[in-house]
């Protein structure tokens, strides 16, 4: 019953757990949109590139607490899952990760926005499909 999981609260499996996916799916020019289904307990999306490459994600609820990433039936990742982790408040590892981020768009500052301009419009696909 965290926001995580509530939709209207920001969260949700599309919001919370699937966005950073789609981020790499935009850098990575995976964003012809082939098929979306969404619901509160699993969402499922098919995405194409340019050339026509396929990539399957599907995230769900699940009773057991696991992070698997798999290529048809062979995994290339079976772990606890990340999102459950407790973070301690003066230890927090993503700290320097935004650090690094906001340092490198400072470094590499574009007037334009025009990458993150078009993520956003990809994003807003996503969710009006969703």
């Amino acid at each position: 019953n965290l926001w995580k999981s509530n939709h209207k609260e920001g969260g949700g499996l599309v919001r919370f757990y699937s966005i950073h996916f789609f981020k790499l799916f935009h850098d990575l020019d995976l964003t012809k949109i082939q098929k979306v289904s969404v619901n509160k307990k699993h969402c499922k999306f098919i995405l194409k590139d340019k050339k026509e490459n396929t990539i399957f994600l599907n995230v769900k609820h699940a009773l057991i607490n696991q992070f698997h990433i798999r290529h048809n039936k062979n995994y290339f990742l079976k772990s606890p899952n990340p999102f459950m982790k407790t973070i301690k408040i003066n230890n927090d590892p993503r700290i320097s990760i935004i650090q690094k981020y906001v340092k490198d768009i400072f470094a590499n500052f574009k007037i334009n926005y025009s990458h993150e301009k078009k993520f956003i419009e990809f994003w807003k696909k996503i969710e009006m499909e969703g």
